[in-house]
């Protein structure tokens, strides 16, 4: 059996291990270098922070400015529902309740 693909933990741990230690030896644009002329996909794990406003968060719609109450003119941006429909588009109206609000 191949190194790390038994069900054994600690074989499992040495080759996670191993692998950390390598992706750690060299940085971004180095990895994007060496792979460049490949067919395959290597991006960055991105915090949360950082794919909210990547690119791809624009263009996806993931944030969008809502209002903070029925006709207000500010807005507060919030994560976009994730379900999108072809033929209906979502109306943000407003915000949610802010803490305390509400009869829970």
């Amino acid at each position: 059996m191949a190194k790390g693909t038994s069900f054994d933990p600690e074989d499992r741990q040495a080759v996670k291990q191993a692998l950390q230690e390598k992706f750690k030896s060299q940085n971004f644009a180095e990895w994007q270098q060496l792979f460049h002329n490949l067919d395959i996909c290597v991006e960055p794990v991105l915090s949360l922070d950082e794919a909210l406003v990547s690119p791809i968060a624009e263009q996806r719609g993931w944030v969008v400015d809502v209002p903070l109450s029925e006709n207000s003119e500010q807005t507060e941006a919030q994560l976009a529902c994730p379900i999108k429909f072809s033929r209906s588009q979502i109306k943000y109206a407003f915000i949610g309740q802010g803490l305390g609000e509400g009869k829970w």
